[in-house]
């Protein structure tokens, strides 16, 4: 071995010495520009990209110096070049394939996380290499590529790069069993897979399991479809999920319909952003989403570390939600209070259970249209701190016409059920659908605020004399305080600010102890701060909603409740946004452009609004729940659905309170993911789990532990799915990673040695093959700490069975 090396390292050195390319010659002293990148994703008129997710993608790159990739330049400008929206500058991280949240948002855009939907953009790139030299480093930039956003609206399939093998897919039933493929069916098979290329297959087995086969990552993210092939035989499978982790390791859900082939038929289905599968056809030309076949449980999508929930059912038309400020510990004790458009208010414990607090609050039959005469009853609602008693939000029929009043609800059992009611203001101007009475809330000053529509006449806004087109100001007990603005009747009213079509949610912000309204128009929405003695201007056209408006939806989305956060519920980076539930146009099924979205805003110290609102949670189903009322509660932010999902009619029982919780993102690192037998591997939990209080960590060898940070060491070869489960305020969390642990000898990690072990360890020490990392380590056959002759000969004589490694 000393003579080999002798021989071979000068030859190296002469070897370097001609083709380093630092060596000063004559013909390197002209250098060039590494070659002009292209985009290859999103490619030059592209549609439909996700304004969330635009994966950016160049061509390799290329220099005829020969100098290294050191850098690329991105950047994101608005379709008419007049804007640079994003960027990621001399990044060194992410040289050919980048995404949006590896940059930062700038322009019109600052502060955002996304895109703006249905808007064109462009996108450039230049690369630099490492020649250090200003005239040529840089390349020049790439040909710009314009694309154009999703509409939101639109279901968006799932994408896919590739689908991890380690850990290993998870395929079972509703009841948590193994779905295998049967023995006798040779040729039957599931394939998760893209239009024109799989990313994982698994075909019938030994009847036990399923024989899995994992291809290679694909060089562009492809739209997910699962496509399921019966073979020599029928094939019945029940309902079932597929569990299985992307490109960056993050967990996947696909749903999959009950499924019952004949011999030799197979079954096509589009995967969409939720896990939802709908049917499909191999020769589609891309995803489609017309015909659902198995919706996801919650059809709500919120960003990564957030989980829609459903907080309780069983419903019928609920509209406002009121918490109690301070509700007693006991789980049944009652902790919110949901109003019901046709006469009820429900109470919700603090373990979920649902039942009536009230009922018959209306006087008249409110059965109607959708959308039309039948939007109209019970609506806002707020709970007052000292005693407990609701004051709600209603529509009375007094001789045929149909007014506003305000009701005060009180019980005698802690909450639970209303003993007696008081009527605190009536007769509130004729009302029509949905332009009537509408939030509620008691401000910093202990005063009731009303929300009251026009009644779908526009001149009632202005005029002084009629309560409609106001919020109103009074005091508990109805009656008028006395600083309430004179306005043109030479007293106070009730009315504290005027010129509202419909300004049916508000939220009080606590930077500035301000009310906030939001307001449908008829084209365009506004977001308002209300503020004492003011008008708002409407009279019946849209260019008067521009009056006051701190923004302006166009086109109209129905905000319909408003919330800030005041509190930890989520993380502190959002303290002070404000949330606005838009619900879309009335009883719409599948997603909406215009509505069925929480909105985020963020407000400046002003009331300004920064930007333009982002889209915090949407609707992805085909149903038709909607979002309307909105409050924080003490574990997250709560929206009603109005309608039961995939029922028939709206008034159909089964609609739901829903719940956004901040669960954190769970995540853990070692400090190293392969190794030789005996293995001791420390462990760091990275989760961002709000106030994480449990760790449950399954080593995948039968061994498990509850500290946070562990250490366990890995006695026998093998290939381990760690998972770490962490419990927080948010519920638990979980992540699984691939752990490979080897034996000496075993240099091409294949679980044994053999003897193309023993040509890889020849090929290492001769020079032509560098080992490194594990592999490295596996040469060491006889643990002395370095790979020589020594290592050689142990193989060989544990491969003639001499003596064992």
């Amino acid at each position: 071995m000393r003579f080999v090396r002798s021989f071979i390292a000068p030859l190296a050195f002469v070897l370097i010495a001609i083709v380093d390319p630092v060596v000063p010659t004559p013909w390197l002293s002209m250098k060039s520009r590494p070659v002009t990148p292209v985009f290859t994703d999103p490619a030059n008129s592209e549609t439909d990209v996700s304004p969330t997710d635009v994966h950016m993608i160049t061509t390799p790159f290329s220099d005829a110096d020969g100098d290294p990739h050191l850098a690329t330049d991105w950047e994101i400008w608005t379709g008419d070049g007049s804007e640079r929206v994003w960027f990621a500058l001399n990044d060194t991280a992410h040289l050919e394939h980048t995404h949006l949240g590896d940059g930062t948002f700038a322009g019109r855009l600052q502060g955002k996380t996304e895109l703006a939907p249905e808007t064109t953009y462009q996108i450039r790139a230049r690369y630099r290499d490492n020649s250090a030299d200003p005239a040529t480093e840089w390349s020049h930039w790439s040909p710009w590529a314009r694309f154009t956003t999703a509409g939101i609206s639109k279901v968006l399939p799932l994408f896919l790069e590739d689908v991890l093998d380690r850990p290993e897919p998870i395929w079972q039933d509703e009841e948590g069993a193994a779905v295998v493929l049967p023995q006798p069916h040779p040729s039957a098979y599931l394939a998760i897979r893209g239009p024109s290329d799989a990313f994982y297959l698994l075909q019938s087995g030994d009847g036990s399991s399923n024989r899995k086969t994992n291809f290679p990552a694909l060089s562009l993210r492809q739209p997910v479809a699962v496509h399921v092939h019966a073979g020599e035989a029928d094939l019945v499978l029940p309902a079932s999920q597929l569990l299985i982790q992307d490109q960056q390791g993050r967990p996947v859900t696909i749903y999959l319909p009950a499924i019952s082939l004949r011999q030799g038929q197979e079954l096509w289905l589009w995967v969409s952003a939720t896990g939802a599968t709908y049917f499909g056809s191999p020769t589609d030309a891309e995803p489609q989403f017309a015909q659902l076949a198995r919706g996801a449980p919650v059809p709500w999508l919120a960003p990564p570390g957030y989980k829609v929930q459903v907080a309780a059912s069983g419903f019928t038309l609920p509209v406002n939600i009121a918490f109690i400020p301070d509700p007693r510990p006991e789980l049944d004790a009652p902790l919110y209070y949901v109003t019901e458009l046709y006469g009820q208010v429900k109470v919700v414990r603090g373990n979920g259970a649902v039942s009536t607090y009230a009922s018959n609050l209306l006087n008249f039959n409110p059965l109607g249209q959708f959308p039309g005469s039948g939007e109209m009853g019970v609506t806002g609602i707020v709970v007052e701190p000292k005693s407990g008693d609701l004051f709600v939000g209603a529509v009375a029929d007094d001789n045929g016409n149909k007014k506003n009043r305000i009701l005060r609800l009180h019980s005698d059992d802690g909450g639970l059920t209303m003993s007696r009611m008081s009527v605190v203001l009536d007769n509130i101007g004729v009302t029509q659908a949905s332009h009537q009475i509408g939030a509620l809330t008691i401000g910093p000053d202990g005063k009731l605020y009303a929300h009251i529509g026009d009644g779908l006449v526009p001149s009632t806004a202005l005029d002084d004399r009629d309560l409609r087109g106001k919020i109103l100001r009074l005091n508990l007990d109805g009656t008028i305080p006395p600083d309430n603005p004179t306005w043109s009747l030479g007293r106070p009213g009730y009315v504290f600010a005027k010129g509202f079509r419909n300004a049916f949610g508000g939220a009080w912000r606590p930077d500035d102890n301000q009310l906030y309204a939001v307001e449908n128009g008829n084209k365009v929405d506004r977001l308002v701060k209300v503020r004492r003695g003011q008008s708002y201007g409407w009279a019946g056209s849209d260019t008067q909603m521009r009056i006051g408006a701190l923004y302006l939806w166009d086109p109209s989305v129905s905000p319909t409740a408003a919330a800030f956060l005041n509190g930890p519920q989520f993380p502190a980076s959002k303290l002070g946004h404000l949330f606005v539930a838009t619900s879309g146009p009335t009883y719409a099924s599948g997603p909406q452009l215009r509505g069925k979205k929480v909105q985020e805003l963020v407000l400046n110290a002003d009331g300004t609004v920064q930007g333009n609102p982002t889209t915090f949670c949407e609707y992805l189903g085909t149903g038709r729940s909607t979002c309307v009322g909105m409050a924080f509660g003490p574990d997250g932010l709560y929206f009603t659905t109005l309608y039961r999902d995939e029922a028939d009619t709206p008034i159909e029982p089964g609609a739901s309170v829903m719940r956004i919780v901040y669960t954190g993102i769970a995540d853990f690192a070692f400090d190293q993911p392969s190794g030789v037998a005996p293995l001791e591997v420390r462990f760091s939990d990275l989760s961002t789990a709000p106030d994480p209080s449990h760790w449950l960590w399954n080593f995948g060898d039968g061994s498990t532990s509850n500290e946070q940070n562990p250490s366990h060491t890995y006695i026998r070869p093998g290939n381990y799915t760690v998972t770490l489960n962490v419990t927080g305020r948010g519920g638990t969390i979980a992540r699984r990673r691939a752990l490979l642990v080897i034996g000496r000898g075993d240099i091409n990690t294949d679980g044994a040695f053999n003897v193309q072990d023993l040509v890889l360890l020849i090929q290492h020490l001769s020079g032509t093959v560098n080992l490194t990392g594990t592999s490295s380590i596996a040469a060491d056959v006889n643990a002395d700490g370095f790979a020589d002759v020594a290592d050689l000969v142990r193989a060989i004589q544990a491969l003639l069975g001499i003596s064992p490694l």
